[in-house]
């Protein structure tokens, strides 16, 4: 005889069966969806729930029968997309996006493409990111020595997020060429030539905050200072200490050549001043340091700023600062001297303006992109009036140095560039004479002895 707990089991796996299915009877009674009803009245066919295989083909009737739009593309004379030579039937065909990622090989320029993507930030971690106020991003500094397999840090450049201390250094930074807008962070990259030069005004500007308030232009000054004490105290006081002595490092030459600074440009046959504009350095085709600068000179129809180039190549140690082609009038032994010498020197050439005779016998230099050619000048005719003349003119005679053949040029508008550089060398300083040519033509007259 079976024991109670068997029947009992027996039971319940019979109960457990009916239940499943008197429920899957259900769904099946369920699924089969009621047919409405047509109206006699009606003549236009009424929406039927249940779908049969004979509603289905009059739905496709009644669509094949419906006019289609004159700009539509689905009627039944549309043409077959054109193939592509080499390419298969179906080649972009599909109605889908496929998007390929850089991959781990890329390098160069030359970018090697996966369908994987890279991995990205967490979403809470770039949330956190885009709070702070200023971001420093760091690099190994190779110009350090490195121990035991590590290799110091240096700041290469930082991005201020803060609107509010971006808007205030926007007025701060604005004379040094650095135009900030409050919707966008302000970026700095190596060697931080805005903020260095500028540095005396953000302290003041965070000493003045200091002692206003305790908001949050405070808090996101102090950092900045914090920063900027970290990228330029290294060198600081190296720097005063360069400057006391009158010498410079080719690493720090940027510091001594701030925007706007006058400098003091030498040559072998006259002095000028300029107006720095910008400095950078280069690495081809030699390593080098220019400075952009401008000059103040007649363009054959007025006087204006003229851009200047002068490259400083590179060089090891510590120089002397007038050891260098040019540098900042501060260093000269007599600044006020060459101010006045200069001064008094371009009022002749506007005395020159008027009209004038001039003559020279010896040798002139052409300096062209081919080199420097040479000719034997016999008669220099500068014949120019006023210098609003539409009809200036110069007539050079000269001849080769083999005495081969003579030529004639005559170049318009440029009597008053020669008389601003050429005439006042002339009259007041006969051995010297420097002739500036605009149209990629510069005559030299060298100095000759009386």
């Amino acid at each position: 005889m079976h024991s109670p707990s068997c029947f009992n089991l027996f039971r319940r796996l019979t109960y457990t069966l009916q239940n499943q299915t008197s429920k899957l009877r259900k769904r099946k009674s369920d699924a089969v969806e009621p047919v409405a009803e047509v109206s006699e009245s009606s003549k236009a066919p009424a929406m039927k729930w249940k779908r049969t295989r004979g509603s289905v083909a009059a739905a496709a009737k009644e669509a094949d029968e419906l006019p289609t739009p004159p700009d539509s593309t689905m009627d039944g004379d549309t043409p077959a997309p054109p193939t592509i030579p080499g390419k298969d039937a179906d080649f972009g065909t599909s109605a889908s996006v496929k998007v390929f990622y850089e991959g781990k090989k890329s390098h160069g320029g030359h970018y090697d493409w996966v369908e994987t993507p890279p991995k990205q930030l967490n979403e809470k971690i770039a949330k956190a990111n885009n709070r702070v106020a200023i971001k420093v991003f760091k690099v190994k500094d190779h110009e350090q020595p490195t121990i035991s397999g590590r290799t110091p840090l240096k700041i290469y450049s930082i991005e201020i997020q803060s609107a509010i201390l971006v808007s205030a250094l926007k007025h701060i930074l604005k004379p040094q060429g650095m135009y900030l807008e409050t919707s966008e962070p302000a970026k700095f990259q190596e060697p931080f030539k805005p903020l260095f030069f500028t540095y005396d005004k953000i302290i003041a500007l965070y000493e003045g905050t200091k002692a206003k308030t305790n908001g949050l232009l405070k808090q996101h000054l102090n950092l900045l200072v914090q920063v900027m004490d970290e990228m330029f105290g290294s060198f600081m006081e190296h720097l005063k200490h360069l400057n006391a002595s009158g010498l410079i490092s080719y690493k720090l030459a940027w510091t001594y050549f701030p925007k706007h600074t006058m400098i003091f440009y030498g040559t072998k046959d006259c002095e000028r001043i300029c107006r720095v504009t910008n400095t950078t350095y280069v690495c081809h085709p030699h390593p080098a340091f220019n400075i952009d600068c401008e000059e103040i000179a007649f363009d054959g129809e007025c006087f204006d700023w003229t851009p200047l180039q002068v490259q400083v190549p590179a060089f090891a140690g510590n120089r002397p600062v007038t050891d260098l082609p040019c540098y900042p009038i501060s260093f000269h032994d007599n600044p006020e001297t060459v101010k006045e010498r200069l001064t008094a020197r371009a009022i002749k050439a506007l005395d020159y303006q008027e009209l004038s005779y001039c003559d020279y016998t010896g040798v002139g230099l052409l300096v062209t992109q081919c080199g420097i050619q040479r000719h034997n000048v016999g008669l220099l005719n500068l014949e120019f009036g006023d210098h609003s003349d539409q009809h200036r003119s110069l007539d050079v005679s000269s001849s080769t140095t083999s005495g081969t053949r003579s030529t004639s040029k005559v170049f318009k508008d440029q009597t008053a560039t020669l008389a601003e550089n050429a005439a006042p060398l002339l009259a007041h300083h006969p051995p010297t004479m420097e002739v500036l040519m605009r149209q990629s033509m510069c005559w030299h007259f060298p100095r000759r002895s009386n």
